[in-house]
Parts: structure tokens; sequence; C-alpha cells
């Protein structure tokens, strides 16, 4: 995934473009998980983080309050990914 991530920022051409990293983590692994997955994406130079699944709003100010990038906010009451 990080491998991608890396690929598409080398790749890049266009300043305005922006690599928006999605992470299905949180449905799956839990907040941690997915806190680790969008670090790890930032790093690898993403611009900013789709956290798929969250569903609640008190989880996504932790989200965001944690990860130091945009994010996609994205909360239904139907945001799991099986």
């Amino acid at each position: 995934m990080v491998d991608r991530i890396k690929a598409a920022v080398d790749a890049r051409t266009d300043d305005s473009f922006v690599i928006m990293a999605r992470t299905d983590a949180l449905a799956v692994e839990g907040l941690e998980a997915a806190l680790d997955r969008a670090a790890a994406c930032i790093e690898a130079g993403a611009d900013m983080i789709f956290p798929e699944a969250i569903t609640e709003l008190s989880m996504y100010k932790t989200f965001a309050n944690r990860v130091k990038a945009p994010i996609l906010a994205n909360i239904t009451e139907f945001g799991a990914t099986p």
C-alpha cells in the first residue's frame, strides 16, 4: 500500500495534483490501526487521507486530531466497508 503512494508521489508532474490515501482498516482492525496506516501514508507522501467506516462524529474528531493532514469526511450510518 505505501509503495503505491510512493510511486504516485514520484510520478506526479503537477504540484496541484492531490494524492489521497484511503484506509479501510477501521472497520476490521480498529482506530489505532487506521491511524497507523494513515501516518504511514502521509510519511510516504500522501497529501490527504480518506478514513473509510467512520460512523460517529466523536471518532472523526479523534482521527482528525491525531492525523496531521487534510481528511475527507465521509461519515454515514452505513459507512462500514465489508
